[in-house]
């Protein structure tokens, strides 16, 4: 799905460009690129967004306040570094046989 989007945003890019230097279109240059662009501004806005969700949340919600607060009290006791989980994890694919290969 990330590959296709990509494809699809580069051509329309592309398209736009050759559009926009044959003076098919006059467009500002701001439009002519913005599917580069739209697409970073509208992840920056969706994770700002999540992010003051979440706070919010944290501050009014006592339910989700003690989930957090649990899950930040096992993740401190956690000694496990991601080196350590990914060893691990080759260590099974080793045993397991990788299948996704």
């Amino acid at each position: 799905m990330k590959k296709a989007m990509f494809y699809i945003l580069s051509a329309l890019t592309l398209m736009f460009l050759g559009l926009k230097l044959a003076d098919k279109i006059d467009w500002s240059w701001w439009w002519v690129f913005s599917p580069v662009w739209v697409p970073v501004v509208a992840y920056v806005f969706m994770t700002v967004a999540s992010q003051c969700y979440l706070i919010y949340q944290y501050k009014h919600n006592e339910h989700f306040r003690k989930i957090m607060d649990d899950y930040r009290a096992v993740r401190k006791q956690s000694k496990t570094t991601l080196a350590d989980r990914l060893k691990e994890m080759k260590e099974q694919r080793a045993k397991f046989g990788n299948k996704a290969d």
